[in-house]
């Protein structure tokens, strides 16, 4: 059994990463999680991608 991804799930995993990188990166969301901080900017920002 294969359980690779397909070329939609890798189009799909590098569109969120690339988004996240560049709209949320790790240092930001760490302090948010120290925080406990809910992060409401980058919700809105996932929504108006769809």
């Amino acid at each position: 059994m294969d359980f690779s991804f397909t070329d939609e799930q890798r189009m799909w995993r590098d569109t969120v990463y690339n988004f996240m990188d560049r709209e949320f990166p790790r240092d930001v969301l760490r302090k948010h999680d120290q925080s406990r901080e809910f992060p409401e900017e980058l919700y809105r920002k996932m929504a108006q991608q769809g």
